[in-house]
């Protein structure tokens, strides 16, 4: 896939978002801040965020390139992806 020619499509959150999978409730994006910072809503059905380059933070701190963030069913926290990031965002697979 290419992930520098695709097709983004700005969120309504300032991001930038590039869809890999699709399937049921499952979904796998890209996601880059489309401007300064933007917000990445987590999903409360469980949210895997991989960041790629940059950082995102949230109100615990900062997570730089190469974190693995999990969030479980029924966690909900907005991430704040920071300018000249990427992100990989998988959300809806994770079961009970």
């Amino acid at each position: 896939m290419d992930t520098l020619g695709g097709d983004w499509h700005t969120g309504d959150a300032g991001q930038q978002l590039l869809q890999l999978h699709s399937h049921d409730r499952e979904q796998a994006r890209m996601a880059r801040a489309a401007q300064d910072n933007a917000t990445l809503s987590t999903n409360d059905e469980g949210t895997e965020v991989f960041v790629i380059a940059g950082s995102v933070e949230d109100e615990d701190g900062t997570y730089n390139a190469g974190t693995w963030i999990r969030n479980p069913i029924g966690f909900e926290q907005p991430l704040v992806l920071n300018k000249e990031s990427l992100a990989w965002l998988k959300a809806g697979h994770i079961n009970l």
